[in-house]
């Protein structure tokens, strides 16, 4: 079973807020980067946990051992609300920072994905069938999608076919 977001914490607006403030603003090496972090909130533990989230929300990444800031200052809840609401739907399974799915697992975008199988197959209500159906696996952390259909602001359409 694979997990489609950590278990750290779901993608909320007051975590990329929490997690942004505590990032380094600027590039730097990937080694000053960790000892950096280690004096943030999340301690030692931010390599654990905290990095997990972060890097799915795409927050930062390391490039060639450098460390590359998403924002170059801390963002207001509206910026964060934002700019989750935009990378939902970029969003893709498997993700390299969770559980391994199966190999061979063809990386698609989690929402688009998602109603595209659904108007090709009405009559399938069950979230959980319709995500394993796309990833040919039991889908991990379901509530985390969900939580991912509300940030895109498709309860609506999710909530009439699912």
């Amino acid at each position: 079973m694979g997990d489609v977001l950590c278990k750290w914490r779901m993608p909320k607006v007051e975590h990329v807020v929490e997690l942004v403030q505590e990032l380094p603003k600027e590039k730097m090496a990937e080694n000053e980067f960790k000892i950096y972090m280690s004096g943030s909130i999340y301690g030692e533990g931010f390599t654990r946990t905290a990095y997990q989230l972060a890097c799915q929300l795409g927050l930062y990444c390391i490039d060639s051992q450098i460390y590359i800031p998403r924002f170059n200052r801390n963002v207001s809840e509206n910026e964060a609300e934002s700019y989750l609401e935009k990378w939902v739907w970029t969003y893709y399974i498997p993700n390299p920072y969770t559980k391994s799915f199966a190999q061979g697992c063809k990386p698609l975008p989690v929402l688009t994905s998602i109603i595209k199988y659904i108007e090709e197959n009405p009559d399938v209500r069950n979230l959980e069938q319709v995500c394993q159906d796309i990833w040919g696996e039991p889908i991990g952390n379901l509530a985390n999608i969900k939580y991912a259909i509300n940030i895109a602001k498709l309860y609506e359409l999710m909530i009439t076919t699912i």
